[in-house]
This record gives C-alpha cells, sequence and structure tokens, in this order.
C-alpha cells in the first residue's frame, strides 16, 4: 500500500482488521521516505481483547527495543510461532512488565469498570494504551507462561486442533506444489516460523501472548490425552490459521530464500525480517504516536475528534455481517478530513463477501458451468498416465475438487459488485452520508487479486494456479470514499 504524505498529519483509525493485527499499520509506516518529516498519529481499534494486548505487545517490543535485530527477531515470534526463546521471554519480562506493573499500581484505587488511559513517551514515539481497569491487569498474562504449561502440554493442545482434521488438510494441500506441501506440513506440527531444516532447539517457551488461552487447561495436563474436548478448545486460533495468509502471496514468492527455493516460510521469513526492519527505522527516525482502543467500531465517534483522520481503514465491517455499509460511512466517515483541509484524506473498505451477499442460490447454479469451462482453460490438463497409470476415480476427484474451488477465480466480479452498489444505493450515499466513492483508487487496487491474464496469455497458467495455491479469491474489493464537504 503506498500512502499519500502531503497531508500535515498522516493518520490511521483502524476499528476492526480481517487480520485482526497491524500488518497495513507497518507495512504503509515501513515505506514512509525518510524525506517525510511531519509527525504521524495512528490510532488501532479492535473489539477483541486478546487481539488488543497482542497488538501493544508487539508495538511495544518494537518501540522500546533499540537493538534492531533484537527487536524484529522478538516481534516476529511472538506473532507467529506457538514457542519462543528465552531470550525473547527476557526482553518481555525486562521492556514490557515493568511500565504495565506501574500503571496497575497507579489505577489501583480506581472505580471497577472505569475506562484508564495510560501514554508513555519512548524515544521519537508516544504510545497509549485504553482499557478498562481490570483489562490492565489481565495484560500481563499475556508476559508470562502460565504454570502447567509446558511444553509438552502446549504442543499436544495445539497439534489436536492442527494436526486433526486430515481430510481437511490434504485438500488443502491439492493445490500446492510438493515442496509447499512440505514445509506446511512442517509448520503445522512444531508452530515454529523459521527457514525450513533451522533449528527449533531454542525454542522451548510457550509463546506467552497466545498461553492465556491455555492456562485453564493446564490442570487437565496429567490426563490430557483422553480430554479431547478440552484440547480442541484451549488452542485459540483455526486449525486453517497460517502466517502466509496475512500477506501477499506474490511478494512472499518473488522473494529470495537463497539457494532453497522452494522453502515458503523461509521466503515468509526473509519478507518479514526486511519490513519490520523498515518498520523499526521509521520508528527510530521518525515522530509517531500510537493510540489503541479496544471497543466496538460503533463506538470510536465517542472517543475520537471529528474532521482528523488522514486516512480511516475499516477492514471488512461493511460487510452484511458487521456494521454493513451505511453505518459504517455514517459513524465513521465525520472522524475523516475534509477536503478543504487535506484533499487527500480517505477511507478505505474492503468487501469481502459482497459477491456471495448479491448472488442468489439459483444464479450460483446458473453460473457454476461457464464459470468451471474457463477455469479448466487456465488449468494443466491431466495426462492420460495420471488417469490410467494409478487410481483413475481418485485422480478424476482429486481434479473436479480443483475445479470447484477454481471456479470463483473467473467470476464476472465487475458485473455482480455493479448489482452490489445498485442494491445498496452507493450513488445516494454524497447525498445521505456526505461520501463520495473515489475514483480511480490510490492506496490499493479495486480488485488486488483478481487474475489479470486472460488463459491464452503467456504466464496466465502461473498466475492461475499462484492464486489457487493462496487462501484468496479474487472476489476482495477495496473502495476508497472521500468526503464530499
Amino acid at each position: 500500500m503506498k500512502a499519500k504524505l502531503t497531508d500535515k498529519i498522516w493518520s490511521y483509525c483502524l476499528p476492526v482488521s480481517i487480520p485482526r493485527d497491524p500488518r497495513n499499520i507497518i507495512k504503509s509506516i515501513a515505506a514512509i521516505p525518510g524525506t517525510y518529516s511531519n509527525s504521524i498519529f495512528v490510532t488501532v481499534n479492535d473489539i477483541d481483547f486478546d487481539i488488543v494486548a497482542r497488538n501493544a505487545i508487539m508495538l511495544l517490543i518494537v518501540i522500546t527495543e533499540p537493538d534492531n535485530d533484537n527487536a524484529v527477531d522478538c516481534m516476529l515470534h511472538v506473532w507467529y510461532s506457538s514457542n519462543i526463546q528465552q531470550k525473547h521471554l527476557e526482553l518481555l519480562e525486562a521492556k514490557i512488565r515493568p511500565p504495565i506493573e506501574n500503571v496497575i499500581l497507579k489505577i489501583v484505587n480506581k472505580a471497577a469498570g472505569s475506562l484508564q488511559r495510560k501514554t508513555w513517551k519512548l524515544g521519537n514515539n508516544t504510545f497509549s494504551l485504553t482499557l478498562v481497569k481490570e483489562q490492565w491487569s489481565l495484560l500481563l498474562r499475556y508476559l508470562e507462561v502460565p504454570t502447567g504449561v509446558t511444553e509438552p502440554v502446549a504442543r499436544h493442545v495445539r497439534t489436536a486442533v492442527t494436526m486433526a482434521r486430515r481430510d481437511h488438510i490434504d485438500r488443502s494441500y491439492l493445490a500446492q506444489l510438493p515442496p509447499h506441501r512440505v514445509c506446511m506440513e512442517r509448520f503445522r506440527a512444531n508452530g515454529i516460523l523459521l527457514p525450513f531444516g533451522e533449528s527449533t532447539e531454542a525454542f522451548k517457551i510457550p509463546n506467552p501472548s497466545i498461553t492465556p488461552a491455555l492456562s485453564w487447561f493446564a490442570r487437565f495436563a496429567a490426563d490430557s490425552v483422553r480430554r479431547t474436548f478440552y484440547q480442541t478448545a484451549a488452542w485459540p486460533m483455526m486449525d486453517s490459521a497460517d502466517p502466509l495468509d496475512g500477506w501477499d502471496w506474490r511478494e512472499v514468492l518473488k522473494t529470495s530464500s537463497g539457494l532453497a527455493t522452494n522453502d515458503l516460510y523461509g521466503k515468509l521469513v526473509v519478507y518479514l525480517r526486511r519490513l519490520f526492519f523498515d518498520f523499526h527505522n521509521v520508528l527510530q527516525s521518525h515522530v509517531l504516536t500510537f493510540s489503541l482502543f479496544n471497543t466496538n467500531a460503533g463506538s470510536l465517534p465517542h472517543h475520537l475528534p471529528k474532521n482528523n483522520f488522514a486516512r480511516i481503514e475499516v477492514s471488512n465491517i461493511v460487510d452484511r455481517a458487521y456494521l454493513g455499509i451505511e453505518k459504517t460511512l455514517g459513524l465513521l466517515g465525520p472522524l475523516l478530513q475534509p477536503p478543504s483541509v487535506n484533499p487527500h484524506a480517505a477511507m478505505l473498505t474492503l468487501f469481502m463477501n459482497a459477491i456471495p451477499e448479491i448472488l442468489s442460490e439459483k444464479e450460483q447454479k446458473n453460473i457454476a458451468k461457464p464459470e468451471m469451462e474457463l477455469a479448466m482453460q487456465y488449468m494443466t490438463k491431466v495426462s492420460p498416465a495420471r488417469l490410467f497409470g494409478g487410481n483413475m476415480a481418485a485422480a478424476m476427484q482429486t481434479e473436479i475438487i480443483k475445479m470447484m474451488g477454481a471456479s470463483v477465480l473467473v467470476r464476472d466480479v465487475d458485473k455482480y459488485f455493479n448489482m452490489y452498489m445498485k442494491q445498496h444505493g452507493f450513488d445516494m450515499f454524497p447525498a445521505f452520508m456526505q461520501m463520495v466513492p473515489r475514483e480511480p483508487n490510490t492506496i490499493i487496487e479495486k480488485w488486488p487479486l483478481r487474475l489479470k491474464l486472460l488463459p491464452h496469455e503467456k504466464g496466465a497458467k502461473e498466475e492461475f494456479n499462484s492464486l489457487l495455491s493462496s487462501s484468496h479469491t479474487g472476489i476482495e474489493r477495496y473502495v476508497e470514499w472521500s468526503r464530499t464537504k
């Protein structure tokens, strides 16, 4: 994402996030040129306290640790690895725990349930966190491994989820290259984000930012093998959760991992280290203010000033299952800077489910055949040797499963999103919401993951296979909005 940096105050308001982590903030801040000298204000919010706690810890790591290598390494593994090293835990204990304990001591006599905001000045940066009084004490749980949650217990709890649905796992591997399947299987088994073959020996400590969800399980550790329900319930993430899903698959695949050209997670580690390194450098050389909240997105207007933000990213709360586009624009639009103050100010909305929402069951049946026929033009035909040299039924079933997953990649997304916009009255928003879709998009493409090549064009099969092997569908639609006045 490229940022417009012509505004006096460059700010973010992130009411909720699909990844529910600060990846877009990190990527955008890392891209700020050294010539930019104005202050940067970033406001981040999530309704889930677990997410807010982890985000606060990860940002504090990179803000408080001056050594770039230490900060990047600790942030990487606190974010993505199920186990961390002793040096990571020591950094958390030395840099993050003391200021939080100090806050707890100062607010001990405050009323239960009251909002308590603490602001720290840390070098060039300012960091503030607003939580309910009781949540400050809970925050310490994310810095310590609970009694009873040993490495074997944590591993047993995690793999009871990540390795359980074998059929589901095998289906998810269908579109992957064989070397990538090996990488994915290894990460599912050990949960440590490292280049393939690198030793995990030092990663013996269960990640404390994850273990609060496991702490209650510790009392069942002695007979955990028999308690399947608790094994499944205790691991806080879905079995499909994958670090690769949070980043542009194409950028990761283009990253060099040295001689190990098929080391999928090795590429991701290199990619993330470079990104986090740049992010850390910007924090060291620019003046930034981070403000974190833990509240419902609809409540943010009560906590934030109007006409203040140069950019607001709301992720997919515009989908019908959440706030919806009308409420999102009505509630959060007034927080955006008006064009008279900043002509580049924009709200970025992600419609992840607009196409499925607009398609009726009848329409889906009608388009199934032509979509599958078009998808087949991108796919490599099954060789006779594979069909007749082994289990023909199994080979055909495998191809059918792949085709079913591939058909959505070739969907006429413009046609259905135009129907969606008409249904929701986008043309009425300028008059009633004082918000208008911005043309063209300047922050991110409208359809950043959509197939760009036709079946007969050079590189089309490679592009198709890359998208099919990712967790994306190509129907992810971004709309940028600006105020009319």
